[in-house]
């Protein structure tokens, strides 16, 4: 068609919006729809043209280097413009008011199979009206509660549409179906693509933003997750949206997404989760340009909705939602185990459904279900998370809850013989003879009852990965660094009262030793829940094979403990510290004696009579350590308060120790400056004692205020000694002992630099020059030697490496040999 005015086009436009198709010219010609795809206009010996919406110009009808292949071109026969046959995908929400079917959520389920194809038939149907649609393309993905909240999309050819007519046939058509619909049941939005133009936007300015996509006709201006509100800021006409007087903080931020709006950097904003989930994120605007997620409460709506049901749960309904909820759970595996959002509603779930059981038998399918379900929450992609839940203060005792959960199902067991086995669990319910002896696991754990009164039935659930739940809490520490669960966990539920009971486990690190048998005890920590070892001992023991053998006189869920190092490590450690604890004490009263004996003829001057009452106390003090160690070894099995006594005598007379060495360095320093000042000994005396006891005691006794009242003084182990793990008690004694080797370190230094200057001078008072000597000595040698025994100690808290803790033990044990130089 050739036409000689650009204006013609548009006439050609106007007409054919009046011509209904399709169109019967005779017999065999018919036009079913008229479409302009290119308008050229002459250009020298060839044609320019541009190409109409949702056409391009295609590279082979390109004859000139200018040649832009997406909308126009030049062309010497009149080549025309090709569709572009790009989709759009639009998404939609529609509302159905109904009560919302539970079964919806499961995608395989027979309502959601036949409620989607119904909406998809109907959908495709009243969209077909729209030249835009793609036929058959309406897919319903999923159902929310709300009434029912259908998604669903569509495709289209442009993001532009008129949907008023075609929303409503849909309306008209899913009413004659028998389904109650609003007029205004759909909706839509739109979070970008509002303004088009290329050009800069300055200061002052005026910017307009038009939003084409209307599915009610109702449109609703958001600015962050806020409605605006008709302003001289913000002026609303129709589809467009005016702000006015533009400034820098309208238009220029670090970080912005549809999710978490616009920010600057440190802006902490809460944002919706994905649309397959609920609850809300918190992010923070990095230096980047990014939101980075800093909390994160997000739920599967799938979980949601099971979690909102299962506490209006009724008994009768119990099969077929804890089915739905292992479907849900198997599904949902790979966003589940890395969220602690999600394990914890999962958690919630099976609690709720536990407490649900209470008032009937629970069958062999529902209890399949249920250990299904909790396989996926203690899977080993789930170990992050729940490390992350026992470390948070407010979820500490979610793993304590989720095993009493357990429990309390496995008690509504029906008096049959049971027996099932899930990827982390292997169940048994059989009635007790004697002998039991039952094995689990493929033989990886053997439980025994030597003795029943009567026949009776009992249930044993053994997991195998449940000790990525329950976190190493003892009676002596919240979380304990130096053990492992090192072994199945075994849930007990007899009927009667079993008074003996034995386990074997095949541990799962050889190399681990120390091995403790324990149970976990849900009074513990307040109520948190910890393992205990009370009522329960280890038998006999196999490192070559790795089984290890434990006898209780009562039932629950037991495992075994074990720590990082070997036993052999172990009774290498224990006897270098115990033969030369063993040394050194006996070499510290013989020191103690000869002092006593040849006193008076080392003490003719006030100088030698303070180093030599200096030596006596760092002796008496490091004597009466070591006796408090000794004691502090015996009694660690014997509760909190005898440990707490012995950890008190020792911190208090380790410092003194230390003050004690400070003391000589400081009297060093003072005769080396002060020449001609004389002290006497009496204040002397005085400063000594206050500074040499008071300090070690005013520091013990803060200690013991600031960390005793939540039993976290000392730690759980290997002996009675300062908390590191929880409360860091033990920096009350590695600060100032390390202050006190650097202090002295710089004492040493200030007093050679002296002695080197002066030379043969240094000494104007030749009494004090011997004793003074020697002070610098045993400064110069105990200062190092002492901070290296307690350098090696602080390493022992923080590495499990055996060669520190030799070296440690050796440096530690015989330390009086230092004071003896």
């Amino acid at each position: 068609m050739n036409v000689s005015e650009l204006i013609s086009i548009e006439q050609i436009k106007s007409s054919l919006e009046f011509i209904r198709f399709p169109l019967q010219l005779d017999n065999v010609t018919e036009i079913t729809g008229f479409n302009i795809t290119t308008v050229c206009t002459p250009f020298g010996d060839k044609y320019y043209c541009m190409c109409e919406d949702q056409y391009f110009w295609p590279h082979y009808n390109c004859i000139h280097a200018e040649c832009d292949p997406l909308k126009e071109g030049f062309s010497s026969d009149g080549g025309m413009c090709v569709p572009m046959n790009v989709n759009h995908v639009i998404r939609f929400s529609m509302k159905i008011n109904t009560d919302f079917d539970t079964a919806l959520i499961i995608k395989t389920s027979i309502s959601f199979t036949i409620l989607k194809e119904k909406l998809e038939n109907s959908i495709d149907e009243s969209y077909r009206m729209l030249p835009e649609y793609e036929a058959n393309s309406a897919k319903v993905h999923d159902f929310r509660p709300g009434s029912v909240i259908a998604d669903f999309s569509i495709n289209s050819t442009s993001r532009n549409l008129n949907l008023s007519s075609a929303n409503q046939q849909l309306v008209n058509n899913l009413r004659t179906k028998g389904f109650n619909i609003s007029n205004d049941a759909f909706t839509l939005s739109v979070s970008n693509e509002l303004y088009k133009s290329e050009d800069q936007i300055y200061p002052g300015q005026n910017m307009t933003l038009t939003c084409n996509k209307t599915v009610n006709n109702t449109i609703k201006w958001m600015r962050n997750g806020v409605k605006l509100k008709e302003s001289k800021k913000f002026m609303m006409n129709a589809n467009n949206l005016t702000v006015t007087n533009i400034t820098p903080e309208d238009s220029e931020f670090t970080c912005s997404d549809d999710v978490f709006g616009v920010g600057n950097v440190d802006d902490v904003h809460d944002g919706d989760c994905d649309r397959h989930m609920v609850g809300y994120q918190k992010a923070k605007c990095d230096l980047a340009g990014h939101w980075e997620i800093i909390e994160t409460s997000c739920i599967i709506r799938v979980i949601q909705i099971l979690k909102d049901k299962s506490e209006v749960l009724l008994p009768t309904e119990l099969p077929q939602f804890v089915a739905n909820l292992s479907i849900a759970t198997k599904t949902n595996s790979p966003n589940i185990t890395n969220s602690p959002s999600n394990i914890l509603a999962i958690a919630a779930i099976l609690k709720n459904t536990a407490n649900t059981s209470q008032t009937i038998l629970v069958s062999k399918p529902v209890m399949t279900d249920f250990l299904e379900t909790v396989d996926v929450i203690v899977s080993k992609d789930a170990q992050k998370a729940w490390m992350d839940i026992n470390q948070n203060l407010t979820t500490s005792n979610a793993s304590s809850e989720f095993l009493e959960t357990i429990e309390r199902i496995s008690r509504r067991l029906p008096n049959e013989k049971i027996e099932i086995k899930t990827k982390s669990a292997h169940l048994k319910r059989i009635n007790i003879t004697v002998p039991f002896l039952e094995k689990f696991n493929n033989n990886l754990t053997n439980i025994s009852i030597p003795m029943i009164i009567e026949p009776s039935p009992i249930t044993i659930i053994v997991f195998s990965t449940l000790d990525i739940v329950l976190p190493v809490r003892t009676a002596y520490n919240s979380s304990s660094t130096n053990t492992r669960i090192n072994g199945d966990v075994a849930v007990i539920e007899p009927t009667p009262t079993i008074n003996n009971i034995s386990f074997s486990f095949a541990v799962k690190n050889k190399t681990m030793g120390n091995p403790q048998c324990v149970f976990w005890n849900f009074k513990l920590q307040n109520h948190f829940g910890g393992w205990d070892s009370t009522g329960c001992q280890l038998k006999k023991s196999s490192k070559e094979t790795g089984i290890f053998t434990c006898e209780c006189n009562h039932t629950t869920s037991f495992s075994i403990l074990m720590s990082p190092f070997s036993e052999v490590n172990n009774e290498i450690l224990d006897y270098i510290t115990y033969i030369g604890v063993g040394i050194s004490m006996g070499s510290l009263v013989l020191c103690l004696i000869i002092e006593f004996i040849i006193w008076k003829s080392v003490t003719r001057n006030d100088t030698s009579y303070m180093r030599h009452v200096s030596i006596v106390n760092v002796a008496f003090c490091l004597l009466i350590a070591n006796i408090c160690f000794i004691i502090g070894a015996a009694v660690i099995k014997n509760g909190v308060g005898p440990c707490s006594t012995a950890t008190f005598f020792m911190h208090f007379f380790y410092l003194a120790l230390f003050f004690w060495m400070l003391l000589s360095a400081l009297l060093l320093l003072y005769r080396t400056l002060m020449v001609f000042s004389r002290m006497s000994r009496g204040a002397m005396i005085s400063i000594g004692f206050t500074v040499g006891y008071g300090a070690p005691l005013l520091i013990a006794v803060i200690t013991v205020a600031l960390t005793a009242g939540n039993n976290e003084y000392i730690q759980q182990g290997y002996n009675c000694w300062l908390n590191w793990n929880k409360t860091k008690a033990l920096l009350a004694f590695v600060i100032p002992a390390l202050t006190i080797v650097a202090i002295n370190l710089l004492v040493l230094i200030v007093v050679l630099c002296k002695m080197l200057r002066r030379r043969v001078n240094v000494f104007t008072q030749p009494d004090d020059k011997h004793p003074l000597q020697v002070i610098v000595k045993c400064v110069g040698i105990l200062t190092p030697l002492f901070g290296l025994t307690w350098g090696f100690g602080i390493g022992t808290m923080v590495s499990s490496k055996f060669g520190i803790h030799v070296v440690f033990a050796f440096l530690n044990s015989l330390q009086v040999c230092d004071l003896e130089l």
